[in-house]
């Protein structure tokens, strides 16, 4: 495919689709790249430090500060699932302990959290292994899309599905709640080997 290729962007939406919806089912929970696991109260919380839903308005030129914002609003939503009764200043101990030093208030008010994370009792995000095989009928949703709404041939359907390694793609970038630790950030990186054919600007 090439590398704009409509059918493949097409591809791997539908893929990622039927894997969500099979894997809801099952009551696999998964983190997206920019996703932050956090705990509270004994419960595990997701929060997007990115999220597909703002970031397009970033390449339609909007102020990077009003992205932000509603961001925080995303992430606001996400803490008052698992605790209704959650403020903002609750939201910004976890994410943006910056914004409790412009707060208004005594100087001699605390801005950090009690016990602050510590970065030495994390183990690497390095994975080796990536289990959880997806079986084939979780993706026939998927197959049917692209032959149903996009014209592709079965067996090219099915080639895309499987032979591209597709789900396995999503797997290895989706880690399971289960597989981190509170604290943890899924982030997708470049390789540092380089490359004379390498672009610097993917570091």
């Amino acid at each position: 495919m090439a590398p704009a290729s409509k059918l493949a962007e097409a591809a791997c939406m539908a893929i990622n689709q039927a894997i969500e919806a099979w894997e809801k089912n099952q009551g696999t929970r998964r983190l997206k790249p920019g996703e932050l696991l956090l705990e509270q109260g004994g419960r595990k919380i997701v929060i997007p430090l990115l999220a597909q839903e703002v970031l397009p308005q970033l390449k339609e030129e909007r102020s990077p500060r009003a992205v932000r914002r509603e961001l925080e609003t995303l992430q606001f939503s996400k803490l008052k699932e698992l605790n209704p009764g959650a403020s903002v200043e609750d939201l910004w101990h976890l994410v943006n302990q910056a914004e409790l030093s412009l707060k208004r208030g005594s100087k001699s008010a605390e801005v950090l959290p009690a016990r602050p994370k510590d970065a030495e009792t994390l183990k690497p995000g390095g994975r080796q292994h990536v289990g959880g095989e997806i079986p084939p009928e979780a993706l026939k949703p998927a197959l049917a899309t692209l032959v149903d709404q996009w014209g592709a041939r079965p067996a090219q359907a099915e080639g895309m599905v499987t032979l591209a390694l597709a789900a396995k793609l999503y797997t290895w970038c989706c880690p399971t709640v289960e597989e981190l630790d509170p604290g943890q950030l899924v982030w997708l990186a470049h390789g540092t080997r380089k490359s004379r054919r390498t672009d610097p600007r993917l570091f």
